[in-house]
């Protein structure tokens, strides 16, 4: 597969996931106002939830733009042009030694190193975001869980105490 449209379907794939999570964040942002009867933790977990998401997503297309932006700007093949030179120059020499780069050749590596670091800390950025609405939701979870857990150990006790009476009268 052509690398370009391998990178094509990356960011498109991207750019669909990212404006989903915007869209749906977005809509629990404007169905979790005060206008909408819903309890107040469920209401701050939904509205802290959908902020982590529409951030997620504008991460997620920004990393989608960038791909596509070092694609058009052709920096992957400008990268692997310098590689093809120096290997070239290396095997012409008598010692077998790559040259060094000429000032427009780091120049291009200092940016291109940049711009590799800033696409990974997006990705980073992405990733850790993800796991803390992960752990955000499974904290909220459980917190429900034991919630319900109590409720129902609490309605359990009062039957037991109605029944316990109940048979003391008669």
């Amino acid at each position: 597969m052509n690398e370009w449209v391998a990178m094509s379907l990356l960011a498109g794939l991207m750019v669909l996931v990212g404006g989903y999570y915007l869209f749906t964040a977005s809509r629990t942002l404007r169905r979790t106002t005060p206008a909408f009867e819903m309890l107040p933790d469920e209401r701050r977990f939904l509205r802290r939830q959908a902020w982590r998401r529409i951030f997620n997503s504008v991460l997620m297309l920004l990393l989608a733009v960038q791909l596509v932006g070092a694609y058009l700007g052709g920096l992957p093949e400008r990268a692997d042009e310098i590689g093809r030179q120096r290997e070239q120059a290396a095997a012409a020499a008598p010692d077998g030694k790559k040259p060094d780069l000429d000032p427009e050749q780091k120049q291009f590596v200092r940016f291109f190193s940049g711009f590799f670091i800033a696409f990974l800390l997006l990705l980073g950025a992405v990733v850790m975001m993800a796991g803390l609405d992960l752990m955000a939701t499974r904290r909220y979870a459980l917190f429900k869980l034991r919630q319900i857990q109590t409720d129902r150990r609490a309605m359990i006790q009062r039957q037991l105490d109605k029944w316990h009476e109940e048979r003391v009268r008669d």
